[in-house]
């Protein structure tokens, strides 16, 4: 492996262990210059790790002619490094409408689900353990920090992506997107670009053209440290999901349609760790914690000391009801 991002981004897959020998790897491939490096990278990986690898396109039914371009260049790539290519069709602007939503979440949405439909048609086929390789690299870690620090998110939220979660694995998080282009430049090799990331009134793409430059004006090494931040409060959520695991084991009684705590042993916990508790509670009753922020969970916290009857509407399905001797998180 070449000195440099390919040694970097190398030792960064060793140490978190994202491919093992005899793995599978699908790599969601858009032709832009993250995933362009990120197949390159895997490509090369090969001759050091024997596993398999896919380029998967996901064409979402919008940017017209531009899209088009994309899947072209992707699956002449593919064809070019002999890497075998699949592709899907979705309708995100339909599936948007339908549920409410943006278009950059719903993209989102189906990007994952046809990801996992291929993974779990793969993995039947060969039998063999399907990772998914995302290519956000460092500058996307600190974006993420700083758009859930927005958001009013926690722990959890500020730790924002990892390595490894779940079936994802995510190798470029050890490096800046400049050392992506630099290495493209070495490379002759120029990946496509999507012109909404251009569009500054999303406000990922705000914090990405806008807050970051700013920052970094500010403090050279901004990037750098915000992803050092997202590492610490990782390990920090590790820490907390121990102790609420804990919590909940000896003391939370699940029904079907609803759960709940003790509120005697909850007023025992500290503040921090009753909100982490009440997070786990959520995940456990509706299987998502989405759109829920730091200050649903004091709301919550609130509602405990507040006496029978009080109750939290939270987003998604769930209701939080201060029972007198027990809090209930229950579904609509």
């Amino acid at each position: 492996m070449q000195r440099g991002t390919d040694s970097t981004v190398f030792f960064y897959v060793r140490k978190h262990r994202l491919i093992l020998p005899g793995e599978q790897v699908l790599l969601a491939f858009s032709g832009g210059e993250d995933s362009l490096y990120l197949l390159f990278f895997l490509k090369e990986l090969q001759k050091h790790i024997p596993f398999s690898l896919e380029a998967m396109h996901i064409h979402h039914g919008i940017r017209g002619e531009e899209a088009e371009r994309d899947l072209l260049f992707a699956k002449e790539k593919a064809e070019e490094w002999k890497i075998p290519f699949s592709l899907s069709r979705v309708d995100v602007p339909q599936y948007a409408k339908g549920q409410g939503i943006g278009l950059e979440e719903g993209g989102r949405i189906l990007r994952y689900k046809a990801l996992l439909e291929r993974r779990d048609s793969w993995e039947k086929e060969t039998g063999r353990t399907t990772k998914l390789a995302l290519a956000q690299h460092k500058d996307d870690q600190a974006e993420t920090v700083l758009h859930h620090l927005l958001r009013g998110a926690g722990i959890h939220g500020l730790s924002a992506m990892r390595a490894m979660e779940g079936e994802k694995i995510r190798p470029l998080l050890c490096i800046r997107k400049e050392e992506i282009r630099k290495r493209l430049r070495e490379l002759s090799l120029e990946g496509m670009q999507d012109s909404s990331n251009a569009d500054i009134q999303l406000t990922r793409n705000y914090i990405r053209r806008k807050v970051l430059p700013l920052l970094e004006e500010v403090n050279g090494k901004a990037v750098e440290h915000l992803s050092l931040e997202a590492d610490y409060f990782d390990e920090l959520a590790e820490y907390f999901h121990k102790k609420v695991k804990t919590f909940l084991d000896e003391g939370m009684e699940v029904r079907e349609d609803y759960l709940s705590l003790s509120i005697r042993a909850l007023k025992k916990e500290e503040a921090l760790l009753r909100r982490e508790i009440y997070l786990a509670a959520v995940q456990t009753l509706q299987g998502e914690t989405k759109d829920i922020v730091r200050e649903h969970l004091y709301s919550i916290d609130r509602i405990v000391f507040s006496g029978r009857g009080k109750r939290v509407e939270l987003p998604g399905t769930c209701v939080v009801r201060n029972c007198g001797q027990s809090l209930r998180f229950e579904k609509r």
